[in-house]
């Protein structure tokens, strides 16, 4: 970008669920550990029932659009409690009240404790540039409310434990995948499955199995 203390990287999310790339959280320390004090990870556009991006993210917002008003009524709960601030785009489009009025009646059928923090909405409009410093203030709101609160430790420890556990499970699925495929095990579990000699959950515990197997082996040397 113009501004040197801009860095922007787009990653294709090949094929990963969530609306994020595998490398989203690398390339989040990364950009942390170069002292970036404000990181903005854009998702492709989440399914209904796909919230990654909480699980990378201090705050989550959740983009809508004027012509999106009718949609909000079918938005599952999972999307609508894990947005922290909404944010109507296209303010001059004829429609954005509507879908403001749609978001504050869902809101008003969940349960807010005092100290809760209850979502912000913002109307917002790209080019006249129109709610972004309202946007801002939202979300500096967002982040003293996580510091006083104690919420945003409570969220980092989940999203390490999160992190922790992906990485677990990536590391034994390419272990068993590369083991397997060396020596064609792979391929004959796959066709006893597809021929019905065994379901595939007897399949999985003959492959972690042969797993305890081979870390046995490893912790003997």
């Amino acid at each position: 970008t113009m501004d040197r203390g801009v860095f922007i990287r787009s990653m294709a999310t090949r094929g990963w669920r969530g609306g994020l790339s595998k490398a989203t959280i690398s390339m989040i320390h990364i950009m942390d550990a170069m002292g970036k004090d404000v990181i903005l990870v854009e998702t492709v556009g989440t399914g209904q029932s796909e919230v990654e991006i909480t699980k990378v993210s201090d705050t989550s917002v959740l983009v809508l659009s004027p012509d999106s008003g009718d949609q909000v009524q079918v938005i599952k709960a999972g999307i609508l409690e894990a947005a922290d601030v909404f944010v109507v785009n296209k303010a001059d489009k004829g429609g954005a009240e509507y879908v403001i009025s749609r978001v504050e009646f869902m809101l008003g059928m969940r349960t807010f404790h005092p100290n809760d923090w209850k979502p912000g909405i913002v109307l917002t409009e790209a080019i006249s540039k129109k709610g972004a410093d309202e946007l801002a203030d939202v979300l500096l709101k967002h982040k003293e409310y996580l510091d006083v609160s104690g919420e945003l430790e409570k969220r980092r420890k989940i999203r390490a434990r999160e992190e922790l556990l992906k990485n677990v499970e990536s590391f034994v699925r390419d272990y068993c995948y590369q083991g397997f495929v060396t020596e064609g095990h792979l391929e004959e579990l796959v066709d006893g499955i597809a021929q019905r000699k065994i379901d595939p959950h007897s399949a999985a515990l003959k492959i972690i199995d042969w797993l305890g197997g081979h870390f046995k082996q490893i912790s003997a040397h």
